[in-house]
């Protein structure tokens, strides 16, 4: 049988069904333990060699126009859930300002600094790394046009990622979560003591729009979700019930553990399961997830095996999946 394609508004039907843009999902990450490390001093063999803390040279905002910083800092929550990490931002201040000050740069529009890199790397409690997210531009400008409504400055597109963020798009920003300004140091400061040292807090927003969201396959049938004792499809006439486990097929839910290279199919042993966090929603209720993995033999179907609800309604419930806290299209499930 040939495939066939036609492209009508933005969606793709094809023999297998229909095929959607990316929807975008918003995620906050907080951070603990910043640190800016001021570049105030051009003799190199005293970086990083006092163990204690080292205030850094005082300017105006937290240094001098044209000075270098550093700021390094631990990622402590994704959408208010514990994880680990790492955030990392490396940038030019600026002092960009309509009406400055002397020492502050002339400009059209008010933002601190030119942020040359904004790293992101995430890693489940467990330690179990995620993957990374990176970012650069104008610092504390004001929050673009279609920012999302928590957002209250930017820090600039995100040019990409790696692991489950590979491809990803969007804008990283600033929430209106008010910070604890971290404490400016010196680079002559010893960095494996900033946790001893302390630092300050940040609240990013994510605004991500992924290369490929997590989504049930579907058929002519219907969203492909099964009766896991059965294996029948859970349909009007064999529709779910409440409290059962249930199985659904998947694509886009990114990288595996043990894993395969790229382009390469899942194997049933070791088996393959997904590297991310995996969340089912029924009616925007998490359900219980029991497991996620590739499907053997496969190069991008998963199974996730899940607990429906015990308290969800009967009728017509809305199924969702999110990965790596970044969301897929709505299905409609049949439930008795």
């Amino acid at each position: 049988m040939r495939l066939f394609r036609i492209l009508i508004a933005g969606a793709v039907i094809s023999a297998t069904g229909w095929s959607q843009s990316p929807p975008a999902s918003i995620i906050t990450v907080d951070t603990g333990n910043n640190t800016y490390y001021v570049t105030d001093t051009p003799d190199l063999t005293q970086y990083a060699k006092n163990p204690g803390p080292v205030p850094a040279v005082s300017g105006p905002g937290t240094a001098p126009t044209f000075a270098h910083v550093t700021m390094i800092g631990d990622i402590v929550t994704v959408n208010g859930v514990p994880v680990k990490g790492t955030v990392v931002n490396s940038y030019t201040v600026l002092n960009l300002n309509p009406n400055p000050w002397p020492g502050q740069s002339i400009a059209d529009i008010t933002a601190f600094a030119l942020s040359g890199a904004i790293s992101m790397d995430l890693l489940l409690a467990d330690g179990t790394r995620i993957g990374g997210l990176t970012a650069s531009g104008l610092w504390t400008a004001p929050a673009p046009p279609g920012a999302p409504s928590n957002a209250a400055s930017a820090y600039g597109p995100i040019s990409g990622g790696t692991g489950s963020f590979l491809g990803v798009r969007g804008e990283l920003l600033q929430s209106k979560v008010p910070n604890i300004f971290g404490r400016p140091a010196s680079v002559t400061e010893d960095p494996s003591n900033r946790r001893i040292n302390g630092g300050g807090t940040s609240h990013f927003v994510l605004h991500v729009i992924p290369l490929e969201s997590p989504d049930v396959l579907t058929t002519r049938r219907g969203p492909e979700i099964v009766h896991a004792d059965d294996y029948r499809l859970a349909s009007p006439a064999h529709p779910a019930h409440s409290g059962e486990t249930l199985i659904l097929f998947a694509s886009g839910l990114g990288p595996t553990r043990p894993g395969v290279d790229p382009g390469s199919p899942f194997t049933a042993d070791p088996v393959q399961v997904v590297n991310a966090p995996v969340e089912v929603l029924v009616n925007g209720h998490i359900a219980n997830v029991l497991s996620a993995s590739g499907s053997p033999g496969a190069e991008d179907k998963y199974q996730v095996n899940f607990q429906l609800p015990a308290d969800t309604p009967a009728g017509t419930a809305e199924l969702q999946l999110r990965v790596a806290w970044m969301q897929g299209h709505i299905v409609s499930l049949a439930v008795q």
